[in-house]
């Protein structure tokens, strides 16, 4: 999944009100066409850094992404 795929899936979801179950799965397609920690860790930064609306939610995935989450939900 191209890095510009992955935000705007992210993007739709946040709209949507995706559970983390689903943010979970984007996370894990992005995982398994390439995409690295470090990358989503970056791309999702990034974006909670210029969006304060959804800036918690941002930093919610930032959990899964970087594994300080329940270890059902880990990805990487």
């Amino acid at each position: 999944m191209e890095k510009n795929e992955f935000i705007k899936k992210i993007e739709e979801g946040l709209a949507q009100n995706y559970t983390f179950t689903e943010f979970r799965d984007i996370l894990i397609q992005f995982k398994e066409e390439g995409g690295t920690q470090e990358d989503a860790y970056n791309l999702l930064h990034n974006m909670a850094l210029k969006n304060d609306y959804y800036q918690d939610d941002l930093f919610d995935i930032l959990d899964i992404v970087s594994g300080w989450c329940r270890y059902d939900l880990r990805v990487f």
